[in-house]
């Protein structure tokens, strides 16, 4: 009987020892399995396609928000793709699971597109459906992963004629295809926090970065009868817009426009805009950047939520300052030229003229920074001075602004007609009045 009970203490201890290692040294690290939201970054998707900025800015609308190991994610909006091509109505429906053994989350993949030529009478469909798949572990978070889905595209092109002046036939297809191509999507993996940001697509909550998704500010109101004082001097490019708290209510911003406080304004890749507010400061917000216009108090005119802004703001009463607002810090201005950039949770400044204060949101901390120096901030706090080539920095926004000048509104040639045919009528007038009293 001693011999069996010295087996069954060495087999107990044994059991014991080995669920203790198979629970904390072999076990996967927690935090996976809780469920980890996507969200699309700029990177390729389709070799080729000349849509490819309105794909990126559909993916990044649609988040993918894994919880329970399933997600289903969609997103649509309408584009005018400019003169001579016609309005574009797009969507994209992502749906699958997430597989905590093998690591491996398995999509559905669907977008459609339909172009619409209004003046000619045609209309293009595209569908896109395939399935993808990636492998993402623990070691992911905060890192980026690529979502390739092997997809068949549906083409279809239709048209109709002219019944009468306002009236058209119905449409008729003529053209079908079908063809598989590629679709890649780049995505960074980042933690979801709780259960309720997960429901709400994990916005207006810091990331493992420190990142985070500006959608809907705690501290912006979004007041569409009331007046920024801000408008839009030029733009380059697709801008868009939409009220804070509102990210489907897209529109497209056109010179002259009151800009309501709570507006959310980004660029895409190929565009620019310029900003000037009442007491003549001025933003130029270049491409990939995303600015939320605060109150109609110019003393806190704009927050920078993602990408850079170069500001210059004229000399104000002494004692008083201007705050422009990031993730991470909050820049006292009192009349300088400066450049903020916001990125994966860390802000950076410099300044290009005058002296700028600037406040770490984490820890308080206050700097003063002078012409030609730069600090960053994080959720650590301020980081070390540094310089910079003040004249090559302030060069790069000049060949902004020259772009940006091409896209001012200018007068077409109709008004230049209109113009001197007014003239003309103003000079013959004037003579012949001249004449009749002449004549007396």
């Amino acid at each position: 009987m001693g011999k069996i009970k010295k087996i069954v203490f060495v087999l107990a201890v044994s059991f014991f020892i080995s669920s203790q290692i198979d629970g904390s040294a072999f076990a996967r690290e927690p935090g996976i399995e809780s469920g980890f939201t996507l969200r699309s970054v700029p990177g390729p998707m389709i070799e080729g396609d000349y849509l490819g900025n309105m794909w990126r800015d559909l993916y990044k609308g649609a988040s993918i928000v894994v919880k329970d190991n399933a997600f289903d994610t969609s997103y649509s909006s309408r584009y005018n793709l400019g003169p001579g091509t016609g309005d574009t109505n797009s969507s994209v429906h992502l749906k699958g699971t997430y597989d905590p053994e093998t690591e491996m989350l398995n999509a559905q993949c669907e977008m459609t597109r339909e172009l619409l030529y209004s003046s000619k009478g045609d209309k293009q469909n595209s569908v896109y459906t395939g399935t993808g798949s990636v492998k993402i572990t623990n070691q992911d978070f905060g890192k980026t992963v690529n979502l390739q889905c092997k997809v068949d595209i549906t083409y279809v092109e239709s048209s109709r004629y002219r019944m009468g002046k306002s009236t058209w036939s119905d449409w008729k297809e003529t053209k079908r295809e079908t063809y598989p191509t590629v679709l890649n999507v780049t995505y960074q993996v980042d933690k979801t926090k709780s259960t309720e940001d997960s429901e709400a697509g994990d916005t207006n909550n810091e990331n493992a970065e420190g990142k985070q998704d500006f959608s809907d500010l705690p501290d912006v109101e979004y007041q569409p009868d009331k007046d920024s004082g801000a408008r839009f001097t030029s733009i380059q490019g697709e801008v868009k817009s939409y009220p804070d708290g509102n990210p489907e209510d897209i529109s497209f911003p056109k010179f002259g426009i009151k800009i309501a406080p709570g507006t959310h304004i980004f660029t895409g890749e190929e565009s620019s805009v310029t900003l000037t507010f009442a007491d003549l400061s001025t933003y130029k917000v270049p491409p990939n950047s995303e600015i939320v216009i605060r109150s109609g108090d110019p003393k806190g005119p704009l927050s920078l939520t993602a990408g850079k802004i170069w500001g210059n703001i004229k000399k104000i009463a002494s004692g008083e300052s201007i705050e422009i607002r990031t993730n991470q810090a909050v820049t006292g201005i009192k009349g300088t030229t400066f450049v903020l950039e916001e990125n994966n949770g860390k802000t950076v400044l410099k300044v290009i003229e005058g002296v700028v204060s600037f406040i770490s949101q984490k820890t308080g901390g206050t700097q003063e920074v002078k012409t030609g120096e730069s600090l960053s901030a994080d959720v650590n706090g301020l980081g070390q001075k540094n310089t910079f080539d003040v004249a090559a920095e302030q060069a790069s926004w000049d060949v902004l602004e020259k772009e940006a000048r091409k896209s001012a509104p200018k007068l077409n040639n109709l008004v230049y007609v209109g113009l001197a045919v007014l003239v003309v009528i103003i000079i013959g007038t004037v003579l012949k009045f001249r004449k009749k009293k002449a004549g007396k």
